[in-house]
């Protein structure tokens, strides 16, 4: 973390392909509740939350066992993240693995809260892993309780608009339609089809005439290319230095850092966009499929965009007119 080009800081995503071993889970009997404190109700099924950049990291406020802190929006990650720093009882312990960016992160348990409150939203049966996120808080300067994954996501069209810095989460039905009728009024100026992989959303996209298979992330705070992708795509990088990254572990890695021009999904021409050149062999593990690319704050910045899971489509909404 700490890359001095004013467009880089770390990549919290990817760290969640655990490697399985034996694990110990002695019995847990306290109950605990995880609350978004400036969640607003707007409809039955509809909530509505503003967000803070850290970085280029989308952070929310939340409270866990009535300790109150941050918490950060991340498609990549597989479900609920805890940091170890704010859990201090009811983990249970495993030996299980993270792999990440800069290699493994050790997960030190699992922790199950009694319920996650949105809200008047209560999401119940929640199996958190437990991470240590110290060197996230570190660098950051805040108190980071954990991370927003896809199985708190799943369920819900997420709404993440950077123009009025807010988030909407809206319940869907069985077909992946909104239950909530009045959540979004207006209408999606463009669609883009994707597919979902495990829990990530797989997009296929263009650099000029080559084609490239994206992971899209949330948790990327730039995004990446892997460097072993055909090498007539490189005529379209513009290389700016190397930089060391720091990821979930305590690992640094060198990588090369620029801008990547011609990016097209589907019939959607991307501006130039600050990007990575490295290895995604890690990421291609924890997404569970092969990727060519992930596209993160970069590409998620400039737009008002909706994901849905179940209809595995991303909806994206002009930016108001003042």
């Amino acid at each position: 973390m700490g890359i001095q080009l004013g467009l880089i800081g770390l990549i919290v995503s990817g760290i969640l392909a655990w490697t399985p071993s034996r694990a110990i889970n002695p019995p847990d009997v306290r109950p605990h509740t995880i609350q978004f404190v400036d969640a607003e109700q707007t409809g039955p099924l509809t909530i509505r939350m503003p967000f803070r950049l850290s970085g280029h990291l989308i952070v929310v406020r939340g409270r866990i066992d009535g300790q109150t802190g941050n918490l950060i929006l991340d498609t990549g990650a597989e479900g609920l993240v805890l940091n170890s720093a704010h859990i201090r009882q009811g983990i249970r312990p495993d030996h299980l693995a993270a792999t990440g960016m800069t290699g493994a992160a050790d997960r030190l348990g699992t922790y199950r809260p009694d319920s996650l409150l949105l809200s008047d939203m209560i999401f119940r049966r929640i199996t958190a892993d437990v991470v240590d996120l110290s060197h996230l808080e570190a660098t950051r300067q805040i108190p980071i309780l954990g991370l927003i994954g896809y199985r708190l996501l799943a369920d819900y069209e997420v709404f993440i608009d950077f123009y009025l810095q807010q988030i909407t989460l809206t319940r869907l039905d069985d077909q992946g339609f909104r239950l909530d009728s009045l959540a979004i009024l207006e209408t999606p100026s463009d669609s883009l089809a994707v597919r979902r992989k495990g829990h990530i959303l797989i997009l296929e996209g263009y650099v000029k005439d080559h084609r490239l298979t994206f992971g899209l992330d949330t948790g990327a705070e730039v995004n990446m290319i892997d460097r072993r992708v055909k090498r007539r795509v490189f005529d379209h990088f513009e290389l700016i230095k190397r930089v060391r990254l720091h990821g979930t572990g305590q690992r640094t890695v060198e990588v090369m850092a620029g801008r990547l021009f011609r990016v097209r999904l589907g019939h959607i021409y991307c501006p130039p966009m600050n990007t990575l050149l490295t290895n995604l062999d890690e990421f291609s593990k924890s997404f569970g499929t092969n990727i060519d690319g992930v596209l993160g704050y970069e590409f998620l910045v400039d737009r008002r965009i909706v994901i849905n899971y179940q209809r595995e489509m991303l909806f994206f909404y002009d930016i108001p007119r003042p």
